[in-house]
């Protein structure tokens, strides 16, 4: 089998792609919340607040008033006090001047009780198909999705991989990942490239209703990929979403992948070398007509890899350190130093 693989030149424009009229940090902000998020935030908590006090009289919100009460709350999360109170404090040393100066503190707490950016009478019932755990929040996330992928074009080399939201409210979906920095709260799939700027991502809300959690790496590398179609970029995922049948996919859309890979996974190779007769730098690998690339590397212990466009034969040296001190160099293929060099975007 020909095992040479010659990945397309990578031509697409890369980096911000902005108006001539953006000046500073406020206003890359308000280009990825949209005006039409900010009327849409405004419409629907002056609703909100009239649903539920119909006979008590209050002052509607503005678009104005919500990107100040938006501001504030950055503020907060900079400059952390145990209760928001705390900033309107009397006491001087506690109080922030520039917080109380830009609104009062009964007007913060009306519009934290009151933000709203979806109608709650016409949420759909769990028994309904269009049923979305994410209703309430489903405007923003929609909003992001699209202002991320328009002003901004992703670089050649992606990386897709869990990542966490914290938060510590009642959801019947938040998420407990002890081994991420954040280890409570909303679980992401998050595409992002080396600069850490996320281009598309997905909110996990638990397995669905009727659904089975099997291929569901393979599903969530698929959605967030569906822009990358036919402009030869290199994403890298670890072994929860990669497998055969997903580098046939990616490898018809002229999206080139890599990842680790679970041995058990269906049409995986199962006649490598066995562990025991492998040194560390040894690997062996298996080819598809097509070129997809399955190898198995010894490290500490033997690591399993898939591939669309890496060949084999590209080897290369990785310096490990050992018990005294010491650094030693490893063959390895140019496979496994791309994985390790991509992998850790999104984290």
């Amino acid at each position: 089998v020909n095992c040479c693989v010659n990945p397309e030149p990578f031509t697409e424009n890369v980096g911000a792609d902005i108006p001539d009229n953006i000046e500073n940090p406020v206003d890359i902000f308000l280009l990825l919340f949209s005006d039409q998020l900010l009327e849409k935030i405004v419409f629907e908590t002056n609703l909100y607040a009239t649903q539920k006090n119909l006979n008590i009289p209050h002052v509607s919100t503005t678009i104005e008033e919500v990107k100040c009460f938006m501001g504030l709350n950055i503020l907060m999360g900079v400059k952390r006090l145990p209760s928001y109170k705390d900033y309107w404090s009397v006491q001087y040393e506690i109080r922030d001047h520039f917080i109380a100066s830009c609104m009062s503190r009964n007007r913060f707490g009306w519009l934290l009780g009151n933000i709203h950016l979806n109608d709650n009478t016409l949420e759909p019932k769990k028994v309904d198909p269009k049923y979305d755990k994410l209703y309430k929040l489903r405007p923003m996330l929609d909003t992001l999705s699209e202002t991320y992928a328009t002003f901004y074009k992703p670089s050649r080399c992606q990386a897709i991989d869990e990542s966490m939201i914290r938060f510590k409210g009642r959801i019947s979906f938040r998420q407990y990942m002890p081994m991420k920095p954040i280890k409570r709260g909303y679980k992401m799939w998050v595409r992002a490239n080396e600069s850490g700027f996320v281009s598309q991502f997905q909110i996990y809300i638990g397995k669905a209703q009727n659904a089975s959690e099997r291929n569901l790496g393979e599903r969530v590398v698929y959605d967030l990929t569906r822009d990358l179609v036919g402009k030869h970029h290199e994403v890298y995922m670890d072994n929860f979403f990669n497998s055969v049948l997903l580098q046939f996919s990616l490898q018809k859309d002229n999206i080139y992948s890599c990842g680790t890979a679970r041995k058990d996974r269906k049409w995986f190779p199962k006649d490598f070398v066995d562990d025991k007769n492998l040194k560390r730098g040894d690997f062996d690998w298996r080819v598809t007509e097509t070129g997809i690339l399955a190898l198995k590397w010894k490290d500490n212990k033997a690591v399993h890899f898939l591939s669309n466009f890496h060949n084999p034969d590209d080897v290369e040296s990785i310096s490990r350190k050992q018990k005294d001190g010491s650094r030693t160099e490893y063959k390895c293929t140019k496979l496994v130093k791309d994985y390790n060099r991509h992998m850790g975007y999104v984290d």
